[in-house]
């Protein structure tokens, strides 16, 4: 048997593990309909003991740490995104002007984030500094799934419209 977090009201809708494999992020809601009442992650140690609470004004639909530093990003059905380091001090606040993110995926340099909304047949590639998206377009229908290779060159989207595409890192076909 594995070893059973407890700690959200109702639903848990994402988990990460830390790159380091020292840490748990979960985000909860209350049902698919995103009640607010457990809108929270929590970051765990690998022992189960919750390390911090991440209370946020809007309903979280997406939880990750980032590849190096273990930041921590939240995305929420609103399509704000906020990174926080370990300590819990914000880092960064984005807004996608997409409905709800539900995925997220950090580049190897943690300069740039992809996020994924839903409903969005693209995706944003953000520049954490500047704070101004690349709208990554090529899909017919929505987006499931992004995935940031190893090296760092390439991404790659699965999509409802039955295709997959394979992307340099700043979204050429």
């Amino acid at each position: 048997t594995g070893k059973t977090f407890f700690g959200h009201r109702n639903g848990v809708v994402s988990v990460s593990i830390s790159s380091n494999d020292k840490y748990i992020l979960s985000s909860g809601i209350n049902n698919e309909n995103y009640s607010s009442e457990d809108s929270i992650a929590i970051m765990w140690n690998i022992k189960g003991e919750k390390v911090r609470t991440f209370n946020l004004a809007n309903k979280i639909s997406y939880t990750a740490f980032s590849p190096k530093t273990d930041n921590i990003s939240i995305g929420d059905i609103d399509g704000n995104l906020k990174i926080f380091n370990k300590n819990g001090e914000l880092l960064n606040s984005l807004k996608t002007n997409q409905s709800g993110i539900n995925q997220i995926q950090f580049t190897k340099d943690e300069e740039n984030i992809y996020t994924v909304s839903t409903g969005s047949r693209n995706i944003l590639l953000w520049n954490l500094t500047s704070k101004i998206p690349v709208r990554i377009e090529g899909h017919k229908n929505k987006i499931s799934s992004v995935e940031y290779s190893p090296d760092g060159k390439y991404i790659v989207t699965s999509s409802y419209d039955s295709t997959a595409i394979l992307w340099t890192f700043d979204g050429k076909i």
